[in-house]
């Protein structure tokens, strides 16, 4: 790329990457890292014409998705997840493309998405003087939001807590049987 004189290389993170969420701890932590790993080298690359850009993507609607989400996923994940709904791959990638082709760093998906990039564009790169204006002046207000949906998860996570306790105590009853989440 650097002999042609420029280029792209697309990352694909996940909301997850952004936002902590109960029951994806190593998933989330390496598209935080993903996302810090882009930044960086978007830092190395551009003098070289070599742009850098990031998928987030929420929930999207694939096979393995639907097939975790319907059989394995903990309750609390379908809880939790359930907030940013359910993305077509198509849109996905038809957002992907025209970021891409836009010149953005960031690609989110919906209201909740966009939001999310706000509050957490921190030090990453922005290419667009519109959007780093809705970073600044809107991130307080995002940050609001955010703060009401960790206290929800939170709220949540504790309702698991107290429910595993219940029934790791009847557990210890002769002949109990303990439900998995």
């Amino acid at each position: 790329m650097k002999s042609r004189g420029g280029g792209h290389i697309s990352f694909v993170s996940s909301a997850a990457g952004q936002f902590a969420i109960w029951g994806y701890t190593a998933y989330s932590a390496s598209k935080f890292a993903l996302r810090g790993f882009a930044d960086a080298l978007q830092m190395e690359l551009e003098p070289y014409n070599i742009n850098i850009s990031v998928l987030c993507p929420p929930n999207t609607d694939t096979d393995y998705f639907r097939s975790f989400h319907t059989s394995t996923m903990p309750v609390i994940m379908r809880k939790m997840t359930a907030v940013a709904g359910l993305v077509s791959a198509e849109e996905v990638a038809r957002a992907h493309i025209r970021d891409i082709e836009n010149g953005n760093y960031l690609t989110t998906n919906g209201l909740m998405g966009w939001f999310l990039g706000l509050v957490t564009a921190g030090a990453s790169p922005e290419r667009s003087m519109l959007q780093a204006l809705a970073q600044f002046y809107l991130g307080a207000l995002g940050r609001i939001g955010v703060l009401a949906i960790i206290g929800h998860f939170n709220s949540l996570s504790r309702d698991q807590a107290s429910q595993r306790r219940k029934e790791s105590e009847r557990a210890s009853l002769p002949g109990a049987t303990v439900q998995s989440y």
